[in-house]
């Protein structure tokens, strides 16, 4: 008899019906705010490529325009060389950002350029100082004409002319200049740059026991007023170099006596 009723009785109902309406509505709502993210997510990217537009516009320094967005508390600084991403048919796309131009590696920074230029200016004020104390010390042999001093920019060269400096035809010193060779070397002991010793002379051919040209008249006395440079060690041999150039670089015409006599010469050269 019992289990007759038991029989009879209605099934269990399950869940109330309100549960499936809620059911939906969540998984509403779930979607609704999911694709509100994914705008928000867009709208920043948006915001940041305006942002960037009115920063270049507007003329501002990098980093200093910030952008806030109302769906993200998030503080979104635009930084011009990160890769922007931007959707296309449902797939993002990277688009690379071309970052700004950058100046050449070989061209110097402007803090780079004032220090060359003062670093020239003091190399200038030292030529200068240099060549007034060689000045100084040659005066006798410079109102005499036999010594001439000439400054140009970096570059100081000292003439000796051969008038009692060498013998003619020969490469031998004479006493005089080798005195002052000995005062020029004093000065130039302290200083930097190179020394070039060149020998000239005037276009009368020469052929001696000793020296067979002009060639070999001027750089054998290049060598004898090297060697008494390099007397003491005062001025080490790596600074000098040594050269003739017989009759090629003429100062004065060679047609006349006075200007064949002024041909005929050693130049010592300091280049800073």
């Amino acid at each position: 008899m019992w289990e007759d009723e038991e029989d009879d009785a209605p099934a269990s109902a399950g869940a109330p019906a309100w549960m499936v309406t809620f059911a939906d509505l969540m998984s509403l709502l779930l979607c609704f705010f999911v694709l509100l993210l994914s705008f928000s997510t867009m709208d920043v990217i948006k915001f940041k490529a305006i942002a960037s537009s009115l920063q270049a516009t507007l003329g501002a320094e990098a980093g200093s325009l910030v952008v806030l967005d109302t769906m993200a508390p998030a503080i979104v600084q635009p930084e011009p060389e990160v890769p922007v991403l931007t959707p296309d048919q449902g797939e993002q796309t990277e688009q690379a950002v071309e970052p700004p131009p950058q100046p050449a590696a070989d061209m110097p920074s402007q803090d780079l350029m004032t220090a060359a230029q003062v670093l020239a200016a003091q190399e200038q004020a030292d030529t200068e100082q240099l060549a007034r104390d060689l000045a100084g010390a040659l005066t006798e042999e410079i109102v005499a004409n036999r010594i001439e001093l000439v400054a140009e920019g970096r570059t100081i060269t000292l003439r000796i002319r051969e008038n009692g400096s060498f013998p003619s035809g020969d490469a031998e010193l004479q006493t005089p200049v080798r005195a002052v060779l000995q005062r020029v070397r004093d000065r130039l002991a302290g200083t930097e740059g190179r020394i070039e010793v060149a020998g000239h002379t005037d276009n009368q051919p020469i052929e001696t026991d000793r020296f067979r040209s002009n060639w070999e008249l001027s750089s054998a006395r290049a060598v004898s007023v090297a060697h008494e440079l390099m007397l003491g060690g005062l001025i080490p041999p790596q600074r000098i170099s040594v050269s003739g150039y017989a009759d090629t670089q003429p100062v004065a015409s060679n047609d006349r006596d006075s200007g064949r006599a002024q041909n005929r010469r050693v130049e010592i050269v300091i280049r800073r």
